[in-house]
């Protein structure tokens, strides 16, 4: 994925049994020495079942980028 300073971005992936599910990154991707995003952000599943996960904002784990490559990793706590 190169989607470095880009703006937002839609991640989607299809799992090997079917399932759809994805996220999005309102911020662009950067590298910073920790975690940065703000509250848009969220995660979905589309398929068996269309689900939207939304932050709780119990803190502001919502992108972090690797040192070596642009990754999108998300951490929501519910």
């Amino acid at each position: 994925m190169n989607c470095r300073d880009d703006g937002p971005s839609v991640l989607v992936i299809k799992d090997r049994e079917g399932c759809i599910y994805g996220g999005y990154a309102s911020q662009p991707w950067e590298k910073h020495g920790d975690f940065y995003g703000d509250l848009k952000s969220f995660l979905f599943q589309l398929y068996p079942k269309a689900s939207i996960f939304r932050p709780t904002g119990a803190n502001h784990n919502m992108q972090w980028v690797s040192y070596w490559t642009i990754e999108p990793v998300y951490r929501m706590l519910q």
